[in-house]
């Protein structure tokens, strides 16, 4: 069974008895501010409530603010690799940061993240998909490794006593996606 918790995500409840809340994520270069604005309302307009910007690079923090302040819609910084581009595009107002499991790297970079996002009241989405398997779980059917791949992310984020997170657990095979979410509920 699925936990009652509720997650905020910039005005945004996740979870609970709240309903489903529609994500999509822009693919502009973020610092392309008009065109992911745009992309932005445009996602918006077709029913979007949350919106993924990704955060590639150093480069990409400022744009990110300004896209930020003008956004009809919270966002979510996309990160990769660099846990210092999560802590400053906590500090330029995002409303979640996504990582994935294991490409992060080591646990004291995790570490630090959760102390920016504990202060600013951003949760985290800890984002698996079938390039961010663990390799400790390479040997095992691809949904637990999925599957697990997260909850060792997820154990690290609540021994630092954070638990404000958000799980995503996804393959591009739909039964995949489906029987790893299983798992994950169980």
């Amino acid at each position: 069974m699925f936990s009652q918790k509720v997650v905020d995500v910039g005005g945004v409840k996740i979870g609970g008895k709240y309903p489903i809340v529609i994500q999509s994520m822009t693919n502009t270069d973020t610092t392309h501010v008009e065109k992911t604005l745009l992309q932005i309302e445009r996602l918006k307009n077709s029913g979007a409530q949350i919106v993924r910007v990704s955060v590639r690079s150093k480069d990409d923090i400022q744009p990110f603010g300004e896209i930020v302040k003008k956004s009809q819609v919270p966002l979510v910084a996309d990160i990769h690799f660099d846990y210092r581009l999560a802590i400053e595009s906590i500090k330029a107002g995002a409303s979640k940061v996504r990582i994935n499991p294991g490409n992060i790297g080591s646990d004291v970079k995790v570490r630090e993240i959760v102390k920016v996002a504990k202060e600013y009241n951003v949760p985290v989405r800890v984002g698996s998909n079938s390039g961010s398997i663990a390799k400790e779980f390479s040997d095992l059917p691809r949904h637990k490794a999925l599957a697990e791949s997260a909850l060792k992310e997820v154990r690290l984020l609540e021994k630092e006593g954070f638990y404000d997170i958000v799980v995503s657990v996804k393959s591009v095979d739909a039964k995949e996606t489906f029987v790893a979410n299983q798992y994950l509920s169980q």
